[in-house]
């Protein structure tokens, strides 16, 4: 038993009477807010960050400064933790007020922006703190997870290696080394680091993160042997134009798997991954290898996904080869239309551009030529493609999904920004990647901008992305689809971290 477990054992059991000082109700004395803190760092340390946030936001009553600010911290990094990234934000602001120039509290205040979705903040705020103090491991852990979203993995790689320097054994660290390791396709040594990971972690926490991070090593292990994502570009063309035709918003391509027969894929950069159908994979006897978790719009929430590999994906003169694949089994039940196989260049590392008007999909480096520019967004991938946007005024991160439809706000930025009135509310009948979305809701009157384009007075669609947001990490400000995208020809360009949007 370690000591602060044994601390713990004699807190709850030897003073039980010590128990109800803790959980008193009304503004506790100092005393008993620093042993508050106290008890909700043990329970931090051994995972139990519910609770731990709980006794955390109960020290935060406290008069005394310093308490207080260490209550405001604690309750921060365990929000974080359980994805509760309204009460980090609430928590955030009287902490900075007080902090300011504690390179610490920057730090997590680059982590709660984050969380936030806010990541041009963050990345400010991480860089701030390394002003103050060079060595501030949550900072250059920050800059990693900031670099590796632009595609600078090579600059993330330095973060990371920075921040273990001075915490080498924190878990979370070790995550990030291997999260940024896998996207440079380098997965022996993603592997190691991922198994360094499940060492280090809490006892508590190792059951369910150890679970599915040893499923995910064993997958990566399976492509000892080969070039993950090895490029087979015909001629060694730079870029490969394909002909696509439009169905329901979708954008529709050939492709062929293991030498199949070319069968539909729906360009699609909401989705993580190569996606095929559960009839896709019997059909061309693609394996499950292992369980994932997955999360979209609709009742429920986070799914799971068997995930097995294509050994060729091959479209027009393009071939990419090893790329693990997600499998929808199984497979929703009561949709209006069947479940689709989708493909996302983004996803696999290339460029694209779509041009709506002549029908046709570029996959590769942009070309830069056609008519003018309308706007470049700065294009983070963090997992998906994601611009800023603002929602009346107020920034909010949005997912570039091409194979959505309308332009959507999350339920959490619309209860942020307007004010419940069933009268503005026009009930709705939306499905997604988990099902029906049951509390979906047209909402008129909204304005957004994205760069220099406006919208005012728009209907957007309010769906329930808590669940995706929880599975990225991040609050989802909203989804933008084909309704907005058609305007024009739309070029991911990952090169220069950027979206860029021309006129047709």
């Amino acid at each position: 038993m370690t000591p602060r477990t044994k601390l713990a054992v004699a807190i709850f059991v030897i003073v039980p009477a010590l128990s109800l000082v803790l959980f008193a109700a009304g503004k506790p004395s100092v005393a008993t807010a620093a042993l508050q803190v106290s008890l909700a760092e043990i329970l931090y340390d051994q995972a139990d960050y519910r609770s731990a946030m709980r006794i955390y936001l109960r020290a935060t009553e406290c008069d005394d400064a310093k308490v207080r600010d260490r209550a405001r911290a604690g309750t921060i990094r365990a929000a974080l933790r359980i994805a509760e990234f309204g009460i980090a934000a609430t928590q955030l602001s009287p902490l900075r007020a007080g902090s300011a120039a504690d390179p610490d509290v920057l730090a997590l205040a680059g982590d709660t922006l984050w969380a936030s979705g806010r990541f041009d903040e963050a990345e400010s705020a991480y860089r701030d703190s390394l002003a103050l103090d060079a060595a501030n491991a949550r900072g250059h852990n920050g800059m990693a997870r900031a670099l590796a979203s632009k595609s600078q993995l090579d600059a993330a790689l330095d973060e990371v290696y920075a921040a273990l320097r001075s915490t080498p054994g924190d878990p979370e660290l070790q995550h990030t080394l291997g999260s940024v390791l896998e996207r440079m396709r380098r997965y022996p040594d993603a592997v190691v680091a991922y198994e360094i990971f499940m060492n280090t972690l809490p006892h508590s926490g190792q059951a369910e993160s150890g679970w599915w991070t040893r499923n995910h090593v064993a997958f990566l292990k399976s492509f000892n042997g080969t070039v993950p994502f090895e490029i087979v570009s015909r001629d060694d063309r730079r870029r490969h134009v394909i002909d696509f035709r439009l169905e329901n918003g979708k954008v529709i391509v050939k492709a062929s798997v293991n030498g199949s027969r070319p069968m539909d894929f729906a360009i699609d950069t909401g989705a993580e991954q190569t996606v095929v159908t559960e009839k896709t994979a019997r059909k061309l006897g693609l394996r499950p290898m292992l369980q994932t978790l997955s999360a979209g719009v609709g009742l429920y929430g986070m799914r799971g996904l068997l995930v097995g590999k294509i050994q060729a994906l091959e479209i027009g003169t393009l071939t990419v080869k090893n790329i693990p694949c997600l499998i929808k089994s199984p497979a929703l039940r009561g949709l209006p239309v069947d479940e689709t196989n989708g493909i996302s260049p983004v996803a696999l590392g290339l460029s694209m551009t779509v041009d709506y008007r002549n029908r046709r999909l570029t996959i590769g480096e942009p070309d830069s030529v056609g008519d003018g520019i309308v706007a470049e967004l700065p294009l983070r991938l963090n997992r998906l493609a994601t611009v800023r946007g603002d929602v009346n005024g107020n920034p909010a991160s949005f997912i570039v999904d091409t194979g959505g439809e309308a332009i959507s706000l999350n339920e959490s930025t619309a209860r942020g920004l307007f004010k419940p009135d069933d009268r503005r509310r026009i009930k709705l009948l939306v499905y997604g990647a988990s099902g029906w979305d049951p509390d979906a809701y047209l909402l008129p009157g909204v304005n957004l901008a994205f760069g220099d384009v406006t919208l005012a007075n728009q209907p957007v669609m309010v769906l329930n992305l808590r669940a995706p947001s929880v599975l990225l990490g991040y609050e989802i400000g909203g989804i933008v689809g084909y309704r907005f995208l058609s305007k024009y020809r739309v070029e991911f360009d990952l090169k220069q971290s950027l979206l860029r949007l021309r006129t047709l």
